[in-house]
């Protein structure tokens, strides 16, 4: 029989909420690697799904959906001082369940922050207050009425957090256990040379990743962005090279831990004969929490200094579409879309932008998207939080200079 080692002893109780296919893998390495008893665990979900992998490993199994009216009356016999619950469910109250768990003296950890049903369709509910963001912020809000009560974690994502833990240690382990060296993997291009080293299959420019079943299924853009490619990788090990900023690291403390510097020998018959600094400005999409976006409602290169006078009213950077590049109004630099950077600003205002997927992939991830365009059928509407209707050469000045009298009076 193997022997699996322990890495910490649990005397309390644990209580699943939600075993989808992630409480049904998490269920099995827990019960390996964590000193704690099936007796000591209990799952409610909201439907049979994971039964019988409950039943295999001697865990109570409780079939009941949780409600705004019913959740402290089915979980209050099961949580107590000490005891750890994790939420793995969806449209049940992150919130509801983080306050009863402080209640309680529990511990708490959640893949996904999740409001009620409706929480984000509701249509008597402001648009800004059903946003992901607007849950963030409520959640972030908790810290300070229970400072000194038992920890909460938030949105450690089971994709990619639970499953990146376990996928990428799986293959550092693979890399150990065969005897190829394998550093410390840090880019795309780190984990693909692996890859390559182990003779695993990859994908790269991963912008989705889901368990189904027994395999991992990735998803990327493809045909110019205009839809999503589900890949599938069929050898035992996989790697998976997610773009940047496709998943969040809210929430995420630095641990303590060695700097390793990997020595890779990468073979190369190119000759360097000169290098040369890139002309004009240079900025950072990646990291700009605030951006404005300006495209071809803009009719001639003069005109973006009216979005270069919003940008600077607000404190953003500016970005733009691909088509004003090729123009050479604007450096590469500041492409947003499928052809520049991936970003994931606080606020993204699109301004003069059609918003077609090309460059919408690009800004997909911002919590908060405004936009101004003539056109009221414009597809960046569909996407975005809030819009203006109307010409920008008549609303970004009145914009501008109302977000300058309210940053003077703050």
């Amino acid at each position: 029989m193997t022997q699996y080692p322990v890495h910490v002893a649990f005397p309390g109780r644990l209580i699943f909420v939600g075993f989808g296919s992630i409480g049904q893998g998490v269920l099995p390495l827990i019960l390996r690697h964590v000193g704690i008893k099936p007796d000591q665990i209990t799952i409610v979900t909201a439907d049979e799904a994971g039964e019988k992998v409950a039943a295999e490993y001697g865990v109570r199994f409780v079939k009941h959906p949780l409600t705004r009216e019913n959740f402290k009356s089915v979980l209050d016999p099961l949580v107590g001082r000490g005891d750890f619950l994790l939420n793995l469910s969806v449209d049940v109250s992150s919130i509801a369940l983080i306050q009863l768990c402080w209640e309680k003296g529990a511990l708490y950890l959640d893949t996904c922050i999740e409001p009620w049903p409706g929480g984000y369709t509701d249509p008597t509910i402001s648009p800004a207050k059903r946003t992901n963001y607007a849950l963030r912020e409520s959640a972030l809000a908790l810290r300070e009425t229970m400072k000194r009560a038992p920890t909460a974690v938030l949105t450690h994502g089971a994709n990619p957090g639970l499953v990146s833990h376990f996928v990428k240690q799986a293959l550092l382990d693979i890399a150990t256990d065969t005897g190829v060296e394998h550093g410390d993997p840090g880019s795309r291009d780190d984990w693909a040379r692996l890859a390559q080293k182990l003779g695993a299959g990859c994908v790269t420019d991963v912008n989705a990743l889901v368990v189904e079943g027994d395999d991992l299924v990735a998803g990327r853009y493809a045909f110019g962005g205009a839809t999503v490619a589900r890949e599938k990788v069929t050898t035992p090990v996989k790697v998976f090279a997610v773009m940047p900023k496709t998943f969040s690291a809210e929430g995420a403390t630095a641990g303590a831990g060695a700097v390793q510097t990997p020595s890779l020998t990468v073979e190369s018959r190119v000759k360097v004969v000169d290098k040369r600094a890139k002309e004009g400005d240079h900025v950072n999409l990646d990291a700009a929490p605030l951006i404005v976006g300006v495209g071809r409602g803009f009719n001639a290169r003069e005109d973006l200094a009216l979005g270069d006078e919003l940008a600077g009213a607000l404190g953003a950077v500016v970005g733009c579409t691909k088509s004003l590049a090729d123009f050479e109004w604007l450096g590469e630099d500041r492409i947003i879309g499928l052809s520049g950077a991936k970003t994931a600003p606080d606020l993204y205002l699109s301004v003069g932008i059609s918003g077609q997927v090309q460059h919408t992939v690009g800004v997909s991830s911002a919590k908060l998207i405004a936009a101004i365009n003539k056109d009221k059928d414009a597809p960046i509407f569909k996407l975005a939080d809030y819009g203006i209707v109307g010409d920008l050469f008549e609303v970004v000045p009145r914009l501008t200079e109302e977000v300058k009298k309210a940053r003077a009076g703050s």
